[in-house]
């Protein structure tokens, strides 16, 4: 997370993305498989959606692309809370 930080220089960004993409697939990977694979599926993106949406919030300097990232993030929660919800 670090490395996507703004700087002065965009050295070192794409060496945090390409660490924080490879991240989020070993963390996938480790997820047990519990059943419905549709109901799973959806689950998975939508954590996926609001990780990198947080992600991309803290790291773009753009107050505007910001807060659309934040947005984001914050309609991939509500989207699990749906999920969840419907779900028990």
């Amino acid at each position: 997370m670090w490395l996507m930080l703004p700087r002065g220089t965009a050295r070192g960004r794409g060496v945090g993305i390409l660490m924080a993409t490879i991240a989020l697939g070993l963390g996938a990977a480790q997820v047990p498989q519990v059943g419905d694979w549709m109901a799973e599926g959806v689950f998975l993106i939508l954590a996926a959606i609001t990780i990198v949406a947080a992600a991309a919030a803290v790291t773009f300097r753009n107050p505007l692309y910001c807060a659309i990232w934040f947005g984001q993030s914050l309609l991939g929660v509500a989207g699990l809370f749906f999920f969840l919800g419907a779900s028990s």
